[in-house]
């Protein structure tokens, strides 16, 4: 069975709290999306570098310019 995939869009309080308890209660894979780079973009750097939770999370950046 394939494991179920998620994304979040709004990387602020909210869209991050909840990324990380999906992740947390290991439910799917999350892809945390913002329209800002910045402190969303740090957020999620931030729960990369939490540890145990590298595997569940690809940090992925895309610049259109």
């Amino acid at each position: 069975m394939s494991r179920k995939k998620v994304t979040v869009v709004g990387g602020g309080f909210v869209g991050s709290t909840t990324a990380q308890r999906i992740v947390d209660l290991e439910l799917a894979d999350v892809v945390l999306t913002d329209i800002l780079d910045g402190p969303p973009a740090g957020k999620a750097l931030d729960m990369v570098s939490l540890g145990r939770l590298a595997d569940d999370f690809v940090c992925h950046r895309d610049f259109d310019g």
